[in-house]
């Protein structure tokens, strides 16, 4: 491989090689070179290809959409903390339902987190 198909795309890897990849995940550059050739020959139907650019032109591939869809979460939990907080505040009795919602929401808030920093 040149050095240019030596590189990854895509988010954070932009700087990474192979091996810069292999030695974060704790696996061989062959490994990572095998995936990578798999990955080229497969072939994507008609109707994924449509389903893709379908996520494209909602912005799947701009940060700007991930940056946006992080301050509505960030708003829903403070929110949804605040909720708990007038509830408590008034002796009213907390749910399970409230308690599911609100692990719901901070465990979405993390998986995206994780998400965007690699």
């Amino acid at each position: 491989m040149n050095n240019m198909e030596n590189k990854l795309k895509g988010g954070k890897a932009d700087k990474m090689t192979t091996k810069d990849i292999a030695k974060k995940f704790d696996v061989s550059v062959k490994d990572i070179k095998d995936q990578i050739k798999k990955g080229k020959k497969v072939k994507i139907e008609k109707n994924v290809k449509g389903l893709l650019a379908e996520e494209e032109s909602f912005g799947i591939k701009k940060y700007k959409t991930y940056q946006d869809f992080g301050e509505k979460i960030k708003k829903l939990r403070e929110n949804v903390i605040k909720n708990i907080n007038t509830l408590k505040k008034n002796n009213k009795k907390i749910g399970f339902s409230h308690f599911i919602y609100s692990f719901l929401l901070y465990r979405l808030q993390l998986l995206i987190y994780q998400q965007l920093h690699f």
